[in-house]
């Protein structure tokens, strides 16, 4: 890492003035001249002094937020730390008749900037879902100038072979049994492991008993070791619920969380592209084009100290 800053002077009492061009992380910066009290820019100086330039991103103090869209304040413009993360979003209550279970994937756009100016930067995530459920969630992230996803969601479409048998023997509801995929962290286990389905709301375990009429249309692992129990009115039959979950999907926690390269070149560039995005003075603020579908960001700028 280089420096091709004028002259600093330092005080020890009083405020001065900084005017520096930096390279950190391998992301050219240029900063607008920011005031800094004297004492933090000293212990600053003393440690670039003492093990180079890229101490003072770690160093300076930073304002952060995490959020689909954010304001940050205040700010100096320089380098910031951007992950993106998963995101799971459902407009109302899924049903067999509104299917409904939206995570981060395909085209977006996120656009950073303060009160007047902003750059927008498009993102194609191709293939890649980032979901969250929980504490549990998706990101991308770069290691040694590399691009992964980590993914702590997992995913299963329903079909033909995705069912066990339907439990008929309660007097108001009947019950499909759904073949929990082995690599489902609730597995082999009573858990209440939470999930998300498109046509049916998670429930922990059955409110008011199993044989109770508001279970229709909810979902459970609460039953099963092996099988997730969903709800149906009585008498539907297998036939029909086969029909009717036909392609549903259902979004699980992981047991085991995998880690996979990024090859897709467009969506690399895109990638470097956010991550060489500079923050901007006094407020920076970051939104994209769909905040309810969209990323949720987590940010961290330099902080204006003055």
């Amino acid at each position: 890492m280089e420096t091709t800053s004028e002259k600093l002077t330092y005080l020890n009492t009083t405020k001065t003035l900084i005017k520096e061009k930096l390279n950190l992380g391998g992301v050219n910066i240029t900063t607008q001249p920011f005031r800094a009290y004297s004492t933090k820019l000293m212990d600053l100086y003393k440690d670039f002094l003492a093990n180079g330039l890229g101490t003072l991103w770690n160093n300076w103090e930073k304002v952060s937020g995490e959020s689909t869209s954010l304001s940050l304040t205040p700010t100096i413009k320089g380098k910031m730390a951007i992950t993106l993360k998963g995101n799971t979003y459902q407009n109302g209550t899924p049903s067999l008749d509104n299917p409904n279970v939206h995570v981060v994937s395909g085209n977006n756009t996120i656009t950073i900037g303060d009160e007047v100016n902003s750059t927008s930067y498009s993102i194609n995530l191709g293939t890649i879902e980032l979901c969250k459920i929980g504490n549990y969630q998706d990101y991308v992230y770069k290691n040694n100038g590399k691009w992964y996803v980590h993914k702590e969601i997992g995913k299963v479409v329903l079909g033909s072979t995705s069912y066990s048998r339907l439990i008929t023997n309660y007097s108001n509801v009947e019950y499909i049994e759904i073949n929990k995929p082995s690599n489902f962290l609730g597995y082999n286990s009573y858990d209440k492991v939470e999930i998300k389905c498109d046509k049916a709301t998670w429930m922990a375990t059955a409110t008011g008993g199993w044989d109770n009429a508001q279970n229709i249309g909810k979902i459970s692992g609460n039953a099963h070791n092996l099988c997730w129990w969903m709800g149906f009115s009585k008498n539907t039959g297998i036939d029909n619920i086969k029909t009717q979950l036909e392609d549903a999907i259902i979004y699980y926690p992981l047991a085991t969380p995998t880690t996979n390269e990024i090859t897709d070149t467009t969506l690399i560039e895109q990638l470097n592209n956010i991550e060489n995005a500079t923050s901007y003075d006094n407020q920076t603020n970051i939104s994209q084009t769909n905040n309810d579908l969209g990323f949720i960001i987590s940010v961290s700028a330099l902080k204006d100290i003055s």
